[in-house]
């Protein structure tokens, strides 16, 4: 068996902090927003809830989710704290919201196929 680098335990992959921020310049805004990683559950609740969307339903919801559980202050607490202010979020500029929404994309490894699929169900 080849292995590079130590081998871990689980004790060892639980004290790592592997959920790094990206600051993302917002040109609109003149300032940064911080962006993280999402946690491995977060993401499957994210897909288990897109996956089961019923037709009619706001079709923002999913970049909406999105922003939710990655938009971070410098000291990782959410940038939005509660859904209500994620909404009041959506109502600023497209173009700047947007380029929040493809950073954690990137930062997530969501693929184009896998967003058109959760926002087509």
């Amino acid at each position: 068996m080849t292995t590079n680098g130590k081998q871990l335990t689980l004790t060892d992959v639980l004290a790592i902090d592997d959920l790094p921020v990206e600051w993302c310049y917002i040109e609109q805004w003149g300032g940064s927003v911080g962006v993280r990683t999402l946690r491995a559950d977060e993401r499957a609740e994210i897909e288990r809830q897109f996956s089961k969307k019923r037709p009619g339903e706001d079709p923002g919801a999913f970049r909406r989710v999105l922003l939710l559980s990655t938009l971070v202050n410098a000291d990782k607490t959410p940038f939005l704290p509660d859904d209500e202010c994620a909404k009041a979020f959506m109502k600023k500029n497209a173009e700047a919201v947007e380029t929040l929404v493809e950073k954690a994309l990137s930062i997530n490894g969501f693929r184009a196929k896998d967003v058109e699929a959760l926002e087509k169900n």
